[in-house]
């Protein structure tokens, strides 16, 4: 470090000392209020127990219909949940009955009465309601009867009545097991069956245990945390310069802008070091002190000191997370402008951070050089106590070329010739650059939705929710951009989406290209992967799986192939690849829009491979100036993978099969030689 950075370091680090505001705000205000807001909550919740546990609850008991030697011993124990009180129905006058025996009535339609009105019973004078009848099974031969079924009624919203079911609950075990206990005794004596006694023993240390769970979240903490205490210095020594007019002054001064940039960056890596020790120290107190009931404190025994101090290995994750926040600060022209920035780079940051949440994935290598993914996977392992040598290196490695990639960026960016030539003509620019900013912002918009929204629709239901996530979510979100795309550059939707014709000889290239895509990524980019990242034998055989197997051919076909290839193309190849290329390179705009396709799918095993088809759909796309030949290509290659992976056709038994790869080659040259047909517009020419 040479005396000018230091200097530079050394000014700007005073500066942000200065703004005694924001460095308490955003430093020493955080580490403060945790103590605070974990022990309000201890407070509340142990408060509220106590209140709710001595408050007097009633009980309606509907046992008339049960066994009585059995309802009489449920009464006992639920009158030892003290303090409540039990009311029969049909003493307090509340219980009446519509269903007339001789009709014969559906006993559904009979049990939908009954809940009726034991809802009405609710809303009297009782907090829970507790039914009693048979369940209907006849005498075995084992001398089996009918046993008695106990149906507790609640309202969830309403915490008394919650209570009072807690309770029911807990007296009611308690008789299940006597019972149980009885009975087995009787019919058995000992258990003839019983041939062995199972001890499970953890041969992991506590200081492991509770390690490992820490791991699971200590690196999403440390992330949005170092954008907190970065994002604010960042702010202030590049953005808030620029718009002051200080920027250029320092520019111009007759030094490399590599050692003024080095300088400003060491002052954002020093205010986010000390705001993530802050925070983190202030949270492990917290934990120790047991407070929050932190995950990996057990009654306020953590992994220890040293196990802690084993955090250092995220500070090649640290580091380019500072170095990504003056990147992006670097860029704006104003404070407001790098203020918008900071939700992408939380998103760019905490989605690949996110995989320290699957147990399952092991750290290898080729995750360990992703950046802060690999840098989160290996805190992990360190606090479970199972750092590995060689990943660590490479990670360290990795992120160190990241780091240095991305500061070499910002030092070109920051040249002192080309932030002085852009100053006199800014809203030209902000102009120009509008459409690409809009193209960004609704890839974040769009991938954040997906995982919000699309998540929810497809656990609720794959059939129903794939079908409303790509015909309802990701089409409307095209239509939304395409029309506000529309408004800003007097076009039409149609032509915003790419939905010009093309020339039909680029549909035929197309068509033979899509074997060799197949073939290639099938037999050597994802058995290449799996080499260097496993799959867990889980995710081989999911529910997901075994429920597309269960579709029919149409409706796989529909809604794997065909959907996703209209739905995303209009998305991705359409109204976002649209807006990137009026202002980006086609290379950059092609880039981006294969960034956001990878990260929609929501699979660390796919982003590999939907980045690159994504690549190439893109490419294809602005090179036959319309979209249809990407969504031939799209439906092609997703329908030729599924009906092949679950063999519902047996085409990678065909001896000939392999070789329709070659098509490539005539498939590449008409995609070369045919020139494209209309214009999708400027949308489609990349600069």
């Amino acid at each position: 470090m040479n005396a000018i950075t230091r200097r530079v370091l050394a000014c700007e680090l005073l500066q942000l000392v200065r703004d005694r505001r924001a460095v308490f705000a955003a430093v020493i205000l955080p580490a403060l209020l945790y103590p605070l807001i974990f022990w309000a909550s201890d407070e509340i919740e142990r408060s509220g127990e106590e209140i709710l546990a001595a408050r007097d609850l009633t009980l309606i008991l509907d046992f008339s219909a049960g066994d009585p030697a059995t309802t009489d011993r449920a009464r006992s124990l639920l009158a030892g949940q003290t303090p409540i009180s039990l009311i029969d129905a049909d003493a307090a006058g509340l219980r009446t009955y519509e269903a007339d025996e001789a009709r014969d009535l559906d006993p559904e339609h009979a049990t939908g009465g009954r809940r009726s009105r034991y809802r009405a019973l609710l809303a009297g004078s009782g907090h829970a309601l507790i039914t009693a009848d048979w369940d209907g099974v006849t005498v075995d031969a084992q001398g089996r009867g009918p046993q008695t079924v106990f149906r507790i009624y609640f309202d969830v919203k309403d915490d008394e009545s919650r209570e009072a079911s807690e309770r029911a609950q807990a007296a009611l075990g308690e008789l299940d097991q006597q019972l149980s206990a009885s009975r087995r005794i009787e019919l058995l004596g000992t258990d003839p069956a019983r041939g062995l006694d199972l001890e499970p023993r953890d041969v992991a240390s506590a200081e492991d245990a509770s390690g490992a769970v820490l791991g699971r979240f200590l690196p999403l903490i440390a992330v949005l945390v170092l954008l907190s205490g970065g994002s604010y210095a960042a702010l202030s020594v590049f953005a808030g310069e620029r718009e002051s007019g200080t920027l250029e002054t320092l520019l111009v001064q007759p030094t490399p802008s590599s050692t003024i940039v080095l300088g400003k960056f060491l002052a954002v890596a020093v205010a986010g070091a000390v705001t993530l020790l802050a925070n983190l120290s202030s949270l492990i107190l917290c934990g120790l002190a047991g407070f929050g009931d932190l995950p990996g404190f057990d009654g306020g025994a953590g992994p220890g000191l040293a196990r802690f101090a084993l955090g250092i290995v995220y500070l090649p994750g640290a580091v380019l997370v500072c170095a990504v926040l003056c990147l992006v600060c670097g860029k704006a022209r104003s404070f407001r402008e790098g203020q918008q920035t900071i939700l992408p780079v939380m998103i760019l940051t905490a989605l690949p951070t996110a995989v320290v949440m699957q147990p399952e994935l092991e750290t290898s290598l080729l995750l360990a050089v992703l950046p802060f993914a690999g840098a989160a996977l290996c805190v992990r392992d360190a606090m479970a106590g199972q750092l590995a040598l060689v990943p660590t290196l490479a990670m360290v490695l990795a992120h160190a070329g990241w780091s240095w990639l991305v500061l070499r960026r910002l030092g070109a960016l920051l040249d002192a010739e080309r932030v002085l030539s852009s100053s006199s003509n800014e809203d030209e620019d902000a102009m120009r650059r509008a459409s690409a900013r809009h193209g960004l912002r609704w890839g974040f918009v769009s991938v954040l939705l997906m995982y919000i929204v699309g998540t929810r629709l497809q656990g609720w239901d794959l059939e129903w929710g794939l079908g409303l996530t790509l015909w309802g979510l990701v089409v409307a979100l095209a239509i939304a951009a395409a029309l506000r795309a529309k408004r800003r550059e007097a076009g039409s939707v149609r032509t915003e989406l790419g939905l010009t014709l093309p020339k039909p000889l680029h549909l035929v290239a197309v068509l033979l290209c899509v074997p060799a895509v197949a073939l290639g990524i099938s037999h050597g980019l994802i058995p290449w992967q799996l080499d260097l990242l496993p799959m867990p034998q889980s995710m081989h055989s999911g529910a997901a799986g075994a429920l597309l197997e269960s579709w029919s051919t149409p409706l796989l076909l529909f809604l794997v192939a065909i959907s996703p290839g209209v739905c995303e193309e209009l998305l991705f190849r359409g109204a976002i690849l649209s807006s990137l290329a009026r202002d980006l390179s086609a290379r950059k705009a092609v880039l981006w829009q294969a960034f956001f396709f990878a990260l929609m799918h929501l699979d660390v095993y796919k982003l590999l491979p939907t980045f690159l088809l994504g690549l190439a759909l893109g490419a294809l796309t602005l090179r036959a100036r319309s979209l249809w030949p990407a969504i031939l290509a799209h439906a092609a290659y997703n329908g030729l993978q599924v009906l092949t992976g679950l063999e519902r056709v047996k085409w990678h038994h065909w001896p000939y099969w392999p070789h329709l790869a070659w098509l490539v080659i005539p498939g590449l040259a008409l995609l070369l030689l045919v020139q494209p047909g209309s214009r999708r517009g400027a949308s489609a020419t990349g600069t």
